[in-house]
Order: C-alpha cells, then structure tokens, then sequence
C-alpha cells in the first residue's frame, strides 16, 4: 500500500513540474503539488503507525482515532493531513471564494498592511514615491485587466489617464468637492472607453495597438489645443480637502492614495473570480469557443475596455493633485508604452504582477533619474534583463518559488 501511494506521489510530481508554460499553470502545479505532499505525508503516517505486520491484539490500536494510546505525532500529523485548508487544496467552493485562506496568508497580508501605514512614517523621504507607486499600479491593474484577462493590447491608455487628470483638475478649479471629481473621471474615463472599444471590436494585434496609441495621441494634442484646458502651459491642481480635512502634504495625501489603491484592487481580484473574470479569459483562450459557450463578445471586449479605462481614470485623478500641474506633454505614447511594461516585467494576466511591476518601474525612474540621456536606455537595458531572467515576470518568479517551497521535500 505504502509503495503505491510513493509510486502515485511521484507520478504526480513529474505531472506537475512538467509543464511551466504560464501563471495558470503554476497555479495549477502549486495545487498539485500540495496534494503530492499530503499523499506523501499519508504515506509516511501510514508506514509510522501501520507496519506491514500482523497486528498483535493486545497491542493497542493505533488506527482507532478514539484510541488515547495513539502517538502524539500521529496524532498530529492525521490532524495536519485531515485539514483541508492547511496545504490551500481547494475541497469546497467556499474555500474557492476566499482571497486568503492559509494562515501563512494571512500573516502575510496583516504584515504587508502594517509596512504600507508605517511607510510614509518611517521614510517619509519617499512619500512621493510610494503615492506613485499605487497611482501606477491602479493603471497596470487596469490594463491587466484589458491585456492579460481579455486580450486586447493597448497603447492608449495615457490618453485615459490624461482624461482622468484633466476631469480632476477643471472640475477642482469649479469648486467641485474632491470626491466627486474623482467619481467623474471615472464616469467619463468609463465611457470613453465603451466608445474606443466598439470600433476595435473587429481588430486585434498590432492593429489594435496602433488604432489605441491613435486615440492617445489625439486626446494629447485635443488638450495642448484647448485653451479651457490651459493648452501645453497645463492646469494648476491644488491639494484635496476631504470632509474638512487638509491634504496638503504627501505624507497625507498617500494615505487617500492607499485607500483608493486597496478598494480598486480589491475589486479586481474579486473581478478575476467571478462570472465575468471567467467570459474575459475565455475570450482571450478562444474566441470561438467562448462564442460557442454563449460568451458574448461584442459586451465582452467593450465591458473590458471600460473596466481598464475607469482603472485608468481613478488613477489619473489621484495623479494630479500629487503631481500640482498637469500638462499634455506628460501624457504621449511613451507614457503607455512604459504602463505596458508594468504589466510585462510584473506578470501579464495577474493582478499582483502589475502591483509588482509598477513599483519595479516606479523605483527604477527614480534611480535613473540622474543618468540623462542614458536613463531610457538603462531603463530598457533592465527591463529585459528581468525578461530574459523570468519570462513570466516578478509574480513568475515567485509562483515558481512557491511551487519549489511547496513540493519540498519532495
């Protein structure tokens, strides 16, 4: 009995490192790997306090859970292997719905929410660099959505995050409260998404990516043109004032970047699970299949587009007051170019991996600043040594070391 369970263990271990193709599967191979090392623990307990020998009868019992004479290991370890949620295998669809349900998790979660309020207190040098981190990692989350979940490349999405900014800011200057600016930019960056996803329906690849980088390039020159927008001299923003309350200070305001950052990821991972999640990875699988599984394409892409472009918006938004002027000449094809990037270098089609790349991004323009001429191309130079490195990116890299932890010792 014993050797079959080895024998079914390492069968499914050669499954499970045989195929490194995507995040998915490293998902899958994590799983998988769990439940090797439970039948391998199984395994263990059983040649423990099962020996293939004839049981005397006046040994006790050690098989009998009701048995006080049974070992405390073994005790233990049945404990550890009857758990469900110990090794994170997925046995009910309750388990299914929970973003965290491992202990390791959720101390996980408890310490990176302690390091992010502790942040702007303990270094609040980088106040600055933190509030645009988040900023950044609302447009990657977003344009994973787009990219990664759905499919569809784009190269305009600085024209969304320029729309977002610029709602934010002429509304601001109305003495409009700072809240509903922000509710605002989401509205018209959501709509003007529908509308730039229903001539893109028919097209895909570098089509799609030139007819996107088209509407950017035209909300930038239809701003520097306007002269209700300031033209290329741009807007001044002043800090929010939220229910009475002065955020006049960076170290302030990150905090109602924080909020806004956790609530809009949040969101997404809640995205990735559901009903719609799923039509928007069918849609990027196969879009016939999906077709034929009554996905409807046409709401599929546009509902997409709108998603990534409010992503986009709420980002703008909280850009502008951080930043105190906006102007057109900040937000051209090389600004989308390097949001596409976020989501390369962190993990294409997960929502940590454009949390990840955004700061990998954010903590890399600072470091360049001061090499001139030489910054894009060392930022470029980095960019893809991190592919070369890990083709699937930082969360890549971690799945992978996720994976390893999980199978050993297997």
């Amino acid at each position: 009995m014993c050797s079959t369970l080895l024998r079914r263990t390492v069968a499914v271990y050669i499954a499970a490192i045989s195929s490194l193709n995507c995040h998915s599967s490293l998902q899958l191979q994590v799983s998988t790997l769990e439940f090797a090392k439970r039948v391998w623990l199984n395994t263990r307990l059983k040649s423990r306090i099962c020996p293939p020998q004839r049981q005397n009868p006046l040994t006790p019992d050690l098989n009998s859970s009701s048995n006080s004479a049974k070992p405390l290991y073994a005790k233990r370890l049945t404990r550890y292997i009857a758990d469900d949620t110990t090794m994170n295998i997925k046995t009910r669809h309750a388990l299914d719905l929970r973003l965290v349900s491992t202990r390791q998790g959720w101390i996980a979660l408890t310490v990176t929410t302690i390091a992010l309020l502790l942040l702007p207190q303990v270094l609040p040098a980088y106040s600055y660099l933190a509030a645009l981190w988040m900023i950044y990692a609302l447009v990657a989350v977003g344009l994973n959505i787009l990219v990664g979940m759905t499919g569809q490349i784009s190269l305009g999405h600085a024209g969304f995050f320029a729309v977002g900014a610029y709602v934010v800011a002429s509304l601001t200057a109305l003495s409009v409260p700072f809240l509903l600016t922000l509710i605002a930019a989401i509205v018209v960056c959501a709509l003007l998404g529908y509308l730039v996803g229903i001539p893109a329906l028919k097209l895909e690849g570098p089509y799609l990516a030139i007819a996107t980088s088209g509407f950017g390039l035209a909300v930038q020159q239809l701003l520097g043109g306007t002269p209700f927008f300031g033209g290329h001299s741009g807007l001044i923003v002043e800090k929010p004032v939220i229910f009475g309350i002065a955020f006049t200070r960076d170290r302030d305001y990150y905090y109602v970047v924080l909020i806004v950052a956790a609530l809009f990821v949040f969101m997404a991972f809640n995205l990735a699970r559901s009903h719609i999640g799923r039509s928007f990875l069918a849609v990027r699988d196969a879009e016939l299949a999906a077709q034929t599984g009554g996905v409807n394409l046409k709401a599929t892409k546009t509902l997409a587009f709108a998603i990534s472009a409010a992503y986009a918006g709420v980002a703008g938004g909280l850009f502008a007051p951080l930043l105190g002027i906006v102007t057109p000449d900040g937000f051209g094809l090389l600004k989308s170019i390097e949001f596409l990037s976020m989501i390369v270098v962190g993990g294409i089609g997960t929502v940590a991996g454009g949390v990840l790349g955004a700061g990998l991004v954010v903590l890399l323009q600072d470091q360049l600043a001061q090499a001139g001429n030489l910054a894009a191309l060392l930022y470029g130079a980095v960019v893809m040594f991190v592919l070369i490195l890990e083709p699937l990116g930082l969360y890549g890299r971690w799945m992978k070391i996720k994976l390893y932890w999980k199978g050993w010792p297997l």
